[in-house]
């Protein structure tokens, strides 16, 4: 990732007015947790498009800049950049998912009500399934932290189809991040990787379940592969497989 911000600063230092290189540059920084500088990319990125004219339709810059004051606490900020994304792309999903995460991390129950109602109803308009709006509002509940709602959702989930490995994922996740029952949200995990498996996302699952179990040689194993496979750079990865090399090299 560090050699995606250097070559991103040569753009930039060729072309300051990129804007589009703004907007790399600051998912780049995002990417590794590093939400001051994302957010200064991102608002310089915003500002060139406002000399432009401000009509950018490329939801992402709306989406991430607001994720990213939210990961800092701004709420405040990260409301107004919502308002601005809808002024161009009225009611994109994308920003009615995170105005609904963004309630709920301010405890404003009602207002987040609105938005996952508003949320589903766009989303049967689009033809989508119940089954992965739903999926979705379980995320909402789970990025806002609201953690006992999430895994109340995809509990009744993986009830309704059994057979999903996403969903067994997801709430196998949960159940061992938040050390709820990690030894049940490894056999959903073993579950999902029956279906899947050479799934990275779920070989990452299971390598932080053995972790949490002391087990770490194995943890390192299935981490180590699951780090191989990937196409693109995960930060929570990198940072586990970290901590497991430095717990392995401390014995």
């Amino acid at each position: 990732m560090q050699e995606f911000i250097r070559l991103s600063e040569l753009i930039l230092h060729d072309d300051p007015q990129a804007r589009t290189a703004w907007y790399q540059q600051g998912l780049n920084y995002y990417g590794i947790h590093e939400y001051e500088p994302a957010i200064r990319c991102f608002e310089k990125a915003l500002e060139i498009d406002k000399e432009w004219g401000g009509d950018w339709e490329w939801v992402y810059i709306y989406s991430l800049t607001g994720e990213a004051y939210h990961l800092l606490g701004d709420h405040e900020k990260e409301r107004k950049i919502y308002e601005l994304g809808l002024s161009i792309l009225p009611d994109h999903p994308a920003i009615i998912y995170n105005q609904a995460v963004c309630a709920l991390s301010r405890g404003d129950k009602q207002e987040a009500g609105e938005y996952i109602e508003k949320y589903r109803l766009i989303r049967e308009t689009e033809g989508r399934e119940d089954f992965w709006t739903d999926y979705n509002i379980g995320l909402i509940y789970q990025e806002a932290e609201h953690f006992d709602e999430a895994m109340d959702i995809f509990s009744k989930m993986v009830e309704a189809d059994p057979q999903n490995p996403a969903v067994k994922w997801r709430l196998g996740y949960l159940l061992i991040d938040r050390e709820v029952d990690v030894d049940k949200g490894m056999k959903l995990i073993d579950r999902a990787l029956e279906s899947a498996p050479g799934h990275t996302d779920y070989l990452y699952t299971k390598g932080l379940g053995y972790y949490k179990q002391g087990k770490i040689e194995k943890a390192h194993e299935v981490l180590k592969r699951g780090w191989d496979a990937r196409n693109l750079y995960y930060h929570e990865h990198y940072l586990l497989m970290k901590e497991v090399e430095q717990a392995l090299a401390s014995r």
